[in-house]
């Protein structure tokens, strides 16, 4: 490096004292600077400079030259000559400073990171000299390799930017200033004399005592928040520990020390109060947290420990019986809002072996997360799977909302299953309202009949399904549900999406699992045990002879009828058993009257007509057609001002009544008209 010659600028500038200071870094250099002018600046003229920068040699000029360390003095020695004198500059470090390395936990191997070797090893002398024994030090500069992969954790004096990478945490210290020894020797060597050094002194002192101040500040703040932080602990309701690396206990709240039977009078070991084992020795946590059932005292506790920084734990305990007196007090509340599942499988009669493969089919789905299909006949017992099937899974705590969809008119279909926004529509609730969807979050929601679905309602379950996200209609925020979909129908779906009468994609979305119920006549051997659970809670048993004839029975409107049947039959019983004579018509050899179909056939038909929609909508359909033939159209203008119903759901509702040969459709002008089947079966509902 090329040395210009002594006559300088800076040797003819004033005839005030001149001190310079070199250091390794421009932080460095700057921080140092701004000390000692703060300290002597009126009373020298103050140069600084970086090694190697061009402001150096008007720097080394000053009949005073501090360097900032033994690295740089060991740099600028040999461009230094007499009568300039160098001041190697010992450096100190503010408490606060100290505070947080005094927090890195015991025995930690750290990393002192520095821009050279020298300030590494001065900084490493320093923290010693100090009494910072508890760590193992290793010093680090740019220009080493190696010898760090190991080390997790830095210290690192205002230089973040040299932490190799690897290095999980930096504790940076910040650039240490000059001590009090440095300022006397530099006042001293540039000749000011003992009031000069008094002067200096009392304002590092000062500037000392400011820090000291801001450090006392911020300790009281945190001894404030700690105090806030340890009052909330130990107000809450669940047990808290915060166990240190030895499994020692070093926080105890007032509810663990009520769950563990302990007092606040001495340090304990983790395991003097909970049965962890002593083959865990101390607590080691392998993932974020884990949970085991300790008895302690005569009560089970549920103790989560979950992993905290410096190789602490925190364990957190609740009583069991608590958990399920709140779990019962959940329960409760929804059973007042009627989203409670009322069964389970032990409710639900399988003898015959269709019924138990179902069953046993469904309690293995219910483990798992995903939308359920349930198809059969009217009255089979779908919605009574669906509770159980909720009431197996995990969601068993969650609320269970069960829905018809054919209840709800066509126009108020999506605000009650999606809500709505206040001011949505006229007569929109002021607030608005939550859907079904929102109020079944976190739980399952069972959709019945939903092949009774209109078209734009199954577009926006689809989707529903899909993101997993609803938007309340008259809203603009996209709101997120987390819940499982049960639904269940009476319809053939595949022949209603070959008709184009309900969505493919959405079929294929909800029918993840299909389960079919068998119907009543599919499984008689069921039928004893049935009318005992029919007939129990009222008091009554039926004779052998009533029992074949239940047996032998068809059942078009199966489990629902037979219950039915059961409860009408007590009704009229005199006696404890119910005989043959208290049966219903259908039941026994019985006709119907002239001009009406015989009761069996009008129950067959009935029950097959409201596996398809309401027998309200069919009805009047036929009632329509008794002036005669009607096309397709007229019917549904005749039929919606009656019943709301729309074109798609008329021409549906004609199909199943031209299967019924309740009707003939003929091509052209003339249109459907009734058959005389269709006449005797609309007289005989007329009648009941």
């Amino acid at each position: 490096m090329a040395k210009p010659s002594r006559g300088s600028d800076a040797s003819k500038k004033s005839p005030m004292a001149r001190v310079g200071l070199v250091a390794r870094s421009e932080q460095t250099r700057r921080a140092l600077s701004a000390q000692l002018q703060g300290l002597v600046g009126d009373m020298v003229e103050v140069y600084s400079a970086s090694y190697g920068s061009d402001d150096m040699w008007t720097t080394l000029s000053c009949p005073v030259v501090v360097a900032t360390s033994t690295s740089v003095a060991n740099l600028i020695t040999g461009y230094i000559s007499p009568p300039t004198t160098m001041v190697v500059a010992r450096r100190a470090l503010y408490t606060s400073q100290i505070e947080a390395v005094l927090e890195i936990p015991h025995g930690s191997r750290v990393l002192v990171v520095c821009d050279m070797e020298g300030a590494a090893i001065d900084t490493i002398a320093l923290l010693k000299a100090l009494g910072i024994d508890h760590l193992t030090f290793f010093p680090y500069w740019p220009d080493l390799q190696g010898q760090h992969e190991e080390v997790e954790l830095a210290i690192t004096p205002g230089l973040p930017e040299l932490v190799p990478d690897g290095v999980r945490e930096v504790v940076n210290i910040g650039t240490r200033p000059l001590d009090l020894t440095a300022v006397a020797d530099i006042v001293a060597a540039l000749g000011l004399g003992p009031q000069a050094v008094q002067i200096a002194s009392q304002r590092y002192l000062c500037a000392t005592l400011q820090v000291a101040k801001k450090v006392v500040d911020l300790m009281r703040q945190r001894r404030g928040l700690e105090d806030t932080l340890r009052s909330v602990v130990d107000v809450a309701a669940d047990g808290i520990l915060v166990v240190g690396t030895e499994g020692v206990i070093e926080i105890a709240n007032a509810a663990a020390r009520h769950l563990l039977g302990i007092g606040s009078q001495r340090a304990l070991k983790l395991e003097e109060v909970l049965p962890i084992g002593s083959e865990r020795g101390g607590i080691t946590i392998k993932r974020g947290y884990e949970d085991h059932i300790h008895s302690v005292a005569g009560r089970d506790l549920i103790a989560r420990y979950v992993p905290l920084a410096q190789g602490r734990v925190l364990v957190t305990l609740r009583d069991v019986s608590e958990i399920r007196q709140l779990e019962a007090s959940v329960r409760v509340k929804l059973g007042e809002k009627g989203y409670v599942a009322r069964y389970t499988f032990d409710d639900i009669i399988a003898f015959s072996s269709e019924m138990r493969r179902i069953v046993k089919l469904a309690e293995r789905i219910a483990l798992h997360d995903v939308c359920v299909l349930i198809t059969g006949e009217t009255g089979t017992g779908k919605e009574l799977l669906a509770h159980a099937i909720h009431n197996a899974s995990a969601r068993r705590t969650g609320p269970f909302v069960a829905v018809n969809i054919t209840s709800l008119p066509d126009a108020l279909c999506e605000s009650e299953l999606f809500g709505y926004e206040e001011g949505a529509f006229t007569g929109a609730r002021r607030g608005g309202k939550p859907g079904l969807f929102e109020q079944a979050h976190n739980g399952t929601i069972f959709l019945d009949e939903i092949g009774d679905a209109p078209p734009s309602t199954q577009a926006k379950l689809l989707r529903v399904l899909q993101e997993k996200q609803i938007m309340r209609i008259g809203g603009t925020r996209l709101i997120p549900v987390d819940v499982r979909v049960i639904a269940a129908t009476n319809r053939d779906l595949k022949q209603m999406m070959a008709a184009g009468l309900f969505r493919d994609d959405l079929h294929y979305r909800i029918a993840a699992v299909t389960l079919e119920v068998p119907p009543l006549r599919s499984r008689v051997v069921d039928i004893p045990a049935l009318v005992d659970r029919f007939t129990q809670p009222l008091g009554k048993a039926v004779s052998p002879g009533v029992l074949r004839r239940l047996q032998a029975y068809h059942w078009p409107g199966n489990v629902r009828q037979l219950q039915n049947v059961l409860l009408l039959a007590a009704i009229t019983c005199d006696g404890k058993y119910i005989g043959e004579d208290d049966l219903p018509r259908e039941l026994s050899a019985g006709a119907g009257s002239q001009g009406s179909m015989p009761r069996p056939g009008v129950e067959v038909v009935r029950c097959r007509l409201e596996e398809h929609g309401d027998i309200g909508e069919f009805a009047a359909i036929l009632r329509a057609l008794l002036d005669g033939p009607a096309g397709r159209r007229s019917l549904s203008r005749v039929v919606n001002h009656h019943r709301g119903l729309t074109e798609a759901k008329v021409r549906l509702r004609l199909r199943v009544l031209q299967q019924l040969g309740l009707i003939v459709v003929r091509k052209g002008r003339p249109g459907c008209s009734l058959t005389e089947k269709g006449k005797m079966f609309l007289a005989t509902l007329e009648r009941a």
